[in-house]
């Protein structure tokens, strides 16, 4: 049996879709699991839309798939109405992924996605194509990692999230 127990959920098997391939509708998350994933991470969230770059965004060749999509997203109150529908549709484990521009954004998005029916939260703390615009990516400083999932702790229900960070293990 493929079934893997991952934080106290099932998943039917090992097999999850990364956050940032393919996006946060419940139709598509759906498909997804329909074809065989055991679960699904959405698309990063921020607090408000984002356009991200103007296509083309993605190259392909025979063995690999580069994105430079920029963080472009819905923003949390489409996103919440998604998870919402991609629930009724199965049950599937879905990990909701979030990013901010500051410390104290992460709680007030943690907050506001946690009313979703959401099993996980990933923090987003490395995007590397919006250091310009964001600052020094959170995931290089311990110290910025520890703060940010304090705040998120404390504003959320959510008993299992983790760190999506480079160069940087958080305990």
């Amino acid at each position: 049996m493929l079934q893997t127990n991952f934080l106290e959920k099932q998943f039917s098997n090992p097999l999850t879709l990364a956050s940032g391939i393919l996006g946060l509708t419940a139709a598509s998350l759906h498909r997804i699991v329909q074809n065989g994933a055991g679960g699904v991470t959405a698309k990063s969230v921020s607090l408000e839309p984002r356009h991200g770059h103007p296509n083309p965004v993605i190259i392909s060749k025979e063995r690999y798939i580069i994105n430079a999509v920029w963080l472009s997203n819905p923003g949390a109150v489409e996103a919440v109405e998604e998870f919402v529908k991609f629930k009724q549709l199965c049950s599937a484990p879905l990990i909701a992924s979030i990013f901010g521009k500051s410390t104290d954004e992460f709680g007030k998005l943690a907050e506001k996605i946690s009313v979703a029916p959401i099993d996980f939260l990933e923090l987003n703390l490395s995007c590397p194509n919006v250091s310009h615009e964001f600052g020094q990516r959170f995931a290089f400083s311990a110290e910025a990692v520890t703060v940010i999932t304090k705040k998120v702790k404390e504003k959320t229900k959510i008993r299992h999230y983790y760190c999506r960070t480079r160069n940087l293990r958080v305990a």
